[in-house]
């Protein structure tokens, strides 16, 4: 019987399922993370914050001044992320009858992508070669984004100057 929630439920038939679940949570090394990636990307980070600093020294906030988001890195080199606004706007007239203009507000506040990465811990930089992705025009892309740790923070920067960061808390 092979009914993992229930009174049926046996261990024989349960523990390749648990013994995959283990490989995919515990941190083997992967040569392509590099062993300061390892040790310190691996876990579930939580966002802290997303600020943009322009040229004329003013601040923007991509996602508003207090974003929610999760970024995920496994031992495989396997990623997920996704950030939204903290105000997300409702439909007003229901999700079936939703506007144009509605739509494009939404879309606006939430971001998320997918893929596989690799460090590399000379440049401070992690390579992410997208599969999946909220902004079509970067599906099967390579993004670049430069790190920087600290106590149990991680900052992901679009450039060298930092003028693009989000800082990630690690929870896991």
């Amino acid at each position: 019987m092979r009914i993992l929630f229930g009174k049926k439920y046996r261990w024989c038939t349960a523990l390749p399922a648990i013994a995959m679940g283990l490989m995919l949570i515990l941190p083997i090394g992967n040569p392509a993370l590099g062993a300061e990636g390892a040790r310190h990307l691996v876990g579930t980070w939580q966002l802290v914050s997303w600020i943009n600093k322009q040229a004329d020294g003013s601040t923007d906030y991509p996602m508003g001044e207090s974003p929610v988001g999760l970024l995920i890195c496994d031992a495989h080199g396997n990623l997920s992320l996704q950030v939204m606004d903290d105000f997300r706007p409702t439909f007003e007239s229901g999700y079936e009858q939703t506007s144009l203009e509605e739509l494009k507000e939404v879309y606006k506040t939430y971001s998320a992508m997918f893929g596989a990465y690799t460090v590399d811990t000379t440049n401070r930089t992690i390579e992410i070669q997208v599969r999946g992705i909220t902004n079509p025009n970067y599906l099967g892309s390579t993004l670049t984004r430069y790190y920087d740790f600290g106590d149990s923070t991680l900052t992901l920067s679009l450039n060298k100057e930092r003028t693009n960061s989000t800082v990630w808390k690690k929870i896991k």
